[in-house]
């Protein structure tokens, strides 16, 4: 934002602008990419991920190199949010690959972290809520 804001002369409502489209650029590309790989692609989720991992490198080149307009910071933070919200989406399936079925509770079910203490018998004395995980 800062080079935005120096180099490209963008006003404060400009900046504001790319915060908002870049996760919803997320959100967009979060939805778009398995689509995608449902229908045209047909790659795992590792090839996706691994592909998007290729896509987000050629961000901060683009960035260091190319940008030079205040038009392309615009396309700059939707190709930014769609890759890095559908990076979230494959890199969230893949760890689900990786948890046995029988342990995703554990992993998945949980919205909060609670602690637990237990009396010497081994009964549950109390739970704490720390907050979401």
């Amino acid at each position: 934002m800062l080079f935005a804001k120096t180099t490209l002369m963008m006003t404060t409502t400009q900046l504001l602008g790319i915060a908002i489209l870049t996760p919803l650029s997320g959100i967009a590309g979060a939805f778009l990419f398995p689509r995608l790989q449902a229908s045209v692609i047909r790659w795992s989720n590792l090839a996706i991920l691994a592909l998007l991992v290729s896509l987000a490198a050629i961000v901060p080149v683009w960035g260091l190199f190319f940008l030079r307009a205040q038009w392309q910071m615009y396309l700059l933070a939707v190709v930014f949010g769609a890759i890095y919200g559908s990076f979230q989406s494959f890199a969230r399936s893949c760890f689900a690959e990786l948890v046995p079925a029988s342990q995703s509770a554990r992993w998945f079910g949980k919205s909060a972290r609670w602690i637990e203490w237990r009396s010497r018998k081994g009964r549950t004395q109390g739970l704490i809520l720390l907050g979401p995980s």
